[in-house]
């Protein structure tokens, strides 16, 4: 039998494996340490992380990179959170990604986080001073990620 041998290594060569996407995040936070450290800390733990330093730019830049998710911190000089939330909603419809308050406002307040979410729209809300690993189990948790 006269078989062509690479014919043969073609035909049982393993298919390549797509290429993997990581989930894309922005982050917007007027604090710009923070807000760099948190996107950091995000590519460092397998994200792809955009940062924003005020809701405008925010809004622009989501609408750029389409995020899969959002972390929007909620105190914010001259557009808030919450109005760069509404905005989101409104200008992306159904395309909006989910979407992360982080926020000092409730420190020394008892807040119903149940209440933020609906007033604001969001997907989820995490009280600032936040632990990396609530944030990321909530990341994780919205994307659908085990």
């Amino acid at each position: 039998m006269n078989e062509n041998p690479s014919a043969i290594a073609t035909a049982t060569a393993t298919p390549a494996a797509p290429p993997t996407t990581r989930p894309k995040i922005l982050v917007i936070d007027d604090d710009r340490d923070l807000a760099q450290m948190i996107g950091l800390r995000l590519h460092a733990l397998g994200y792809e992380a955009s940062v924003a330093n005020d809701g405008p730019s925010g809004i622009n830049l989501a609408k750029k990179v389409v995020p899969d998710l959002i972390v929007l911190d909620v105190m914010m000089p001259g557009m808030d959170g919450f109005e760069v939330c509404a905005a989101l909603k409104k200008q992306l419809g159904a395309a909006c990604p989910k979407i992360i308050l982080l926020s000092a406002v409730t420190s020394g307040l008892v807040v119903d986080p149940a209440a933020i979410l609906k007033q604001s729209g969001a997907d989820a809300f995490i009280p600032k001073p936040y632990d990396a690993p609530t944030v990321r189990a909530k990341i994780n948790e919205l994307l659908g990620i085990n």
